[in-house]
């Protein structure tokens, strides 16, 4: 959603843009592309999600909460290309709406980053879930950002900026290319302050759950309490596994700042940072994917006999339950409250057992 200063160019483009045509499509395109990638590992996810029902966890429906978010982020990706070559009150009018549409899921992303990252401060340092504000953050990642993002839609802000749709910086005034001060101001509240205040607080937080999970392995090294340390075991093994989210999205945003910064001192913009920026901002749910599959238990159920068990259940009504453990990235408060390491069960084909 980041994008440099407008420059005015002579080249059969807009007069704010900060590309000619050839170079705007190809930053474009590769965008698109790589939200495409970013589309089909988010449907990934959500569908392994559903059909190992890791959604009975609190943990995995915060997870599922950000790849929907991704998802929906990755379709305004996809769709937002401006074409300045040929703009009319269509193309327009449908900036406005995906630029609206941007800034909305962006900010679902960034809240459920947050959601995630502060159950895991609460788990690492309480040992305790806070799944009793699920829908309250609900509410925070798909509704509150609703709540200020008409403000741009008052000096009608939102169109076309650099290589796809979010808040202007600049308008054209006549043969000239001025800055857009109000939209200016609106990307900084709306957006860049927020953003990187958040960013600040969630790497302070990771780095206090990090230490925090490396005192406590220390200091249960030895334990003659065998329930107790395999408790903490698997409350460090959630903790590291789901700890890769936020760190990725961190990466994701450190990639954006520096194309940023470049564009706030540079006489021009940077193609190969434009380039990188259009591969790697657009590619959240590939992050998303990736985190996912660096849990054992996850990939030990890709395996073939595992999805074929699962493609069965759907089919056949001769099915028979098998107790499971909780994977890394589940959550630990139902088998805390229990006392056994065993609480949901996933079901199987009685077949799959003779594979």
């Amino acid at each position: 959603m980041d994008e440099n200063t407008s420059l005015l160019t002579e080249n059969g483009t807009s007069k704010c843009s900060v590309f000619a045509t050839t170079e705007y499509a190809i930053v474009a395109g590769v965008s698109a592309a790589s939200a495409s990638v970013s589309f089909i590992a988010c449907l990934g996810v959500i569908t392994l999600i559903i059909l190992f029902k890791k959604y009975l966890f609190f943990t995995q429906r915060l997870i599922l909460y950000l790849t929907i978010a991704a998802l929906l982020d990755s379709v305004g990706y996809m769709l937002h290309r401006v074409d300045y070559t040929h703009e009319n009150e269509a193309t327009r009018g449908f900036c406005v709406f995906i630029g609206f549409f941007e800034q909305n899921t962006s900010w679902a992303e960034l809240i459920a980053i947050c959601c995630i990252t502060v159950s895991l401060f609460v788990k690492a340092t309480r040992h305790k879930d806070i799944e009793k504000l699920e829908k309250v953050y609900i509410f925070m990642i798909f509704i509150f950002p609703l709540l200020f993002n008409w403000v741009p839609f008052i000096q009608q802000a939102y169109g076309k900026a650099g290589a796809w749709c979010w808040i202007r910086s600049t308008t054209e005034d006549g043969d000239k290319c001025t800055t857009f001060t109000f939209g200016v101001y609106l990307r900084f509240i709306l957006w860049y302050i927020p953003l990187y205040a958040l960013l600040i607080i969630l790497i302070v937080l990771c780095i206090v759950i990090i230490g925090k999970v490396s005192r406590d392995k220390l200091r249960y090294e030895g334990k003659y309490d065998p329930e107790a340390k395999r408790l903490q075991e698997q409350r460090q093994k959630e903790v590291q596994a789901v700890l890769w989210y936020p760190l990725s999205f961190f990466l994701i945003k450190l990639v954006a700042l520096i194309n940023r910064i470049h564009g706030a001192v540079a006489d021009s913009p940077s193609l190969p940072l434009w380039y990188l920026h259009a591969i790697i901002l657009p590619l959240q749910g590939g992050f998303i994917a990736l985190a996912f599959t660096l849990d054992p238990e996850t990939r030990r159920r890709l395996r073939c006999v595992e999805l074929r068990a699962v493609i069965r259940r759907l089919y056949h009504k001769d099915i028979e339950e098998y107790p499971i453990r909780a994977a890394r990235g589940d959550s630990l408060g139902a088998l805390e409250e229990n006392g056994s390491s065993v609480m949901y069960h996933q079901i199987r084909d009685q077949d799959s057992t003779k594979m």
